[in-house]
Order: C-alpha cells, then sequence, then structure tokens
C-alpha cells in the first residue's frame, strides 16, 4: 500500500455504498439526536461536504456505488495541487481513504480497464502507470430513483 500522491481525484469523484437519501436521513437524525439506523463516522461533517453533489450511480461488476463529487471543500492552488477547507478537521472517510471509500479493484478482487478502481496516478495504487481517469471512471453513470434521492 502506498501513499497519498495528492492527486486530488479522489475529492473529485468520490464512490461510496449509501444513497444521498440514506446519508441525508443519518444526518436528520444525527442533527435531532435520534438513533441511527446506519451509523455514520462525521456525518456532521459528510453531509455537507456531499449535500446535492451525487452525479449518479454505477454498476462496477454487480457492486453499486453511488458516485459524488467534488467535495464542498475541495479546492486547488495557484499550482494546480488540491486543498482542502478543513484538511484539519477532516472526516474518516477522507483522512481513512482508501479504507473508507473501497476501491472497486479491491471489491472485486480484478482490475482491467474497464473496472480501474483505482485512479491512474493515485499514491495508493501499486502501478500508477495503471488506473481510470476521472473521465473513465465517470463513464456509464446511471440516474438516481425517487426513492435514492
Amino acid at each position: 500500500m502506498g501513499a497519498c500522491a495528492r492527486t486530488g481525484q479522489c475529492c473529485e469523484l468520490i464512490m461510496l455504498d449509501h444513497s444521498p437519501r440514506l446519508i441525508r436521513e443519518s444526518y436528520e437524525n444525527w442533527k435531532y439526536s435520534k438513533p441511527n439506523t446506519v451509523q455514520y463516522q462525521d456525518i456532521e461533517l459528510m453531509y455537507p461536504m456531499l449535500a446535492g453533489r451525487c452525479k449518479g450511480k454505477k454498476d462496477f461488476g454487480g457492486t453499486m456505488k453511488y458516485i459524488y463529487g467534488p467535495c464542498r471543500n475541495f479546492d486547488r492552488d495557484e499550482k494546480g495541487l488540491p486543498l482542502c477547507a478543513i484538511h484539519q478537521n477532516k472526516p474518516r472517510m477522507c483522512s481513512g481513504y482508501p479504507h473508507y471509500q473501497t476501491p472497486i479493484a479491491v471489491v472485486m478482487n480484478t482490475k482491467t480497464n474497464d473496472n480501474p478502481g483505482w485512479f491512474r496516478g493515485c499514491g495508493f495504487n501499486s502501478d500508477p502507470s495503471y488506473g481510470g481517469t476521472l473521465e473513465t471512471m465517470a463513464l456509464g453513470i446511471q440516474p438516481l430513483t425517487d426513492e435514492e434521492k
């Protein structure tokens, strides 16, 4: 396992297991101190950074992921390096990447050009020349159903 190469791609295209509706309901439960059926660490940070940012969902060989992005806290400096407005207090899904956003190649235990899982150039990718780009990873995104919105 490598280390972050500061490409920012994981902030621009975020792949999660849960729909916008489930994340919103979990946030509302947290906000009003109701018991959660789905436990989210740092939901008070996650929901504001992802709200209204879901592009749709994508089936990766039977594993459905919801595609969000870019994060509201993401930006780039004058040199093009990624910046996080809440870097010191970012949620665990960010600081623990790639473990909280399980790459599709890991889920499927496979790597193919159609289903790379990792972003090209990502420091966690054992083969930096291999992987998807923001454009290829976004191909085939399907719209959400009303129940998922």
